[in-house]
Parts: C-alpha cells; structure tokens; sequence
C-alpha cells in the first residue's frame, strides 16, 4: 500500500509544481512594467498627434474658401504674363500618363514671391516671418520655409491665388508659344536655373537666369513652387480635359518646378512632386497666378 501511494503522491506534487509555473509565466505575461506602460503611452501620443495633424491638413481646404472670399482690389498685373489659354499634351512618359489638358486664359506672376514681398505681407498683417534658411533672409531672393496656408494668404493678400498644376505646367511649357523644351525656357538646365550644379546650395536673386517662351522666370530652378491643388499619384488617369484642379481631396498638396539642390530629372517642366500642407522646406517656395 505504502508502495504505491508514493508514486501517486509524487506525481500530484509534480503536476501542482507544473501548474504553478504556468501561472507564474501567464502572470509574467500579462503584466506591463511601468517602463513598458509609459513607452506605450507616448506611442499612443505620438499616434494621436500625427492623426491629428494629418487630419488638420486634410481639411486645410476650408480654409482656401475662407481665404477666397475675402473682397481684395484688383491684382497689379505689373509684374504678371498672360498666358493665353489652349490645349497641351500634360504630364510625361515617366510622369504620366500623358493626357489633353485645355486651360482658359490666366497670368502668371513672372517672378517667385520674394523676401522682401513676404515681409511686407507680414508687416502689414501683423505675421511673422517662416524660418529663416541657412543662408539668412535677402530681399530678392524667393522667399522658401513657407507652409502652403502662407502662400495661399499672401495670394489672397495681393488679390491672386496659386496656380492650379495644370496651369503651372502649361505655363512652365511655354503655352501655346512652347518649343517642347525638356526644361522651362531651354533643353540646357544651366541656361534657365540655378539648380545642384551651379547654385552653391543656396537660391538666387529672383530673373537672373533666361526665361522662358512667355517670358516667366526660375520655373525649373531656384526655389519649387506650391500649387493649388491636392495630389494624387493617379490623379492623371481621371483628370477631365478642360480647366482640371485637382482631387476634391487629399494628404499632400502638389509641388511642381526643381530647386538649388534638384539635379536634371527634378528640374523637368513636367516633374511633379508634393508636401504636407503643413511643411516648412528651405527649397519650398511659391509664385501666384490670377484668372482673366
């Protein structure tokens, strides 16, 4: 009798010593270091902030209505090109697909805003100034760190808006004047921008390389330019014929044109990119535009 209760006893030992250790893993398991909880807690924030923001530019196109229907005098045309509407052949093998696209009349600013333009903006406005670039502030360089809420208000300031992409690109091609240069104004780079190779790292004085075909400036270098629209990688696929502006909706805003530090390929009239709304870049400027 004695025999067997052992073997019984032991194996009941055995089997509640198993169980234990089940229990203390599960416990281990389950349980969340103070370490562990607060790490959580500051991925949950960080989470909740970039959803936010997001979000906040997702609905940034509220504010381009509040923005438009601002009453503001007629825009000086001085320094602006007609650019007489007609139909191109947008986009590109690489950036396409390629589509007909027709524009109405518009103007174009010839030159991008500049520092000293911004800052009159600011004073006037009781503003501030974006970030100044490496290279400090100087008045006849494109003013760049401008979100795109900046550069819509400054537009609406001066009685213009931005130009939709559409508009940009038929611009940057020359209109209905265009010679299909690869970039705006010339098939050498270096004639028409200050890009990678030539640039020092650094924008330039607004006009001081050749213009284009309509007589507008830097459009393949200096500083890129925000647009109008919302971007969309396959917006070209659907975009209608006539007078296109872009998705009712998006993330990005498009960026179009290269910069100081873009190489040959960025520089191309039909190169399109994008940004957060939100962003403040040193190679990120703008010009406007207004409707005939």
């Amino acid at each position: 009798m004695t025999r067997n209760t052992i073997p019984q006893e032991t194996s009941l030992i055995h089997l509640f010593a198993f169980a234990t250790f089940l229990s203390l893993v599960l416990v281990c398991l389950l349980v969340i270091s103070p370490q562990e909880a607060n790490a959580q807690s500051q991925s949950a924030t960080q989470s909740a902030s970039m959803t936010g923001n997001l979000a906040s530019a997702a609905n940034s196109k509220s504010i381009v209505a509040d923005s438009t229907k601002i009453t503001r005098p007629s825009p000086d045309r001085r320094n602006m090109v007609l650019v007489e509407g007609g139909t191109f052949q947008m986009g590109s093998k690489i950036n396409g697909p390629i589509h007909a696209v027709k524009t109405p009349s518009f103007y174009m600013d010839k030159y991008e805003v500049t520092v000293a333009e911004f800052k009159k903006f600011c004073k006037a406005t009781g503003g501030s100034m974006p970030p100044a670039p490496p290279w400090g502030w100087k008045d006849n360089q494109p003013v760049v760190n401008v979100t795109w809420k900046d550069a819509v208000d400054y537009a609406a300031w001066v009685g213009k808006r931005l130009p939709t992409e559409a508009e940009w690109e038929f611009a940057a091609r020359g209109g209905i004047h265009s010679k299909e240069f690869r970039f705006s104004g010339s098939n050498s780079l270096g004639e028409v921008a200050w890009y990678a190779e030539n640039s020092s790292k650094t924008t330039h004085a607004v006009g001081t390389k050749a213009s284009n075909e309509l007589g507008l400036f830097d459009m393949s270098g200096n500083a890129s330019e925000w647009c109008l629209d919302w971007y969309d990688g396959n917006y070209y696929r659907s975009s209608p014929v006539e007078n296109p502006d872009g998705p009712d909706r998006g993330m990005d805003r498009v960026v179009r044109g290269g910069s100081f530090n873009g190489d040959d390929f960025d520089c191309r009239a039909t190169f399109r990119h994008s940004a957060l709304p939100v962003r403040q870049l040193f190679h990120l400027g703008f010009r406007c535009a207004s409707s005939k």
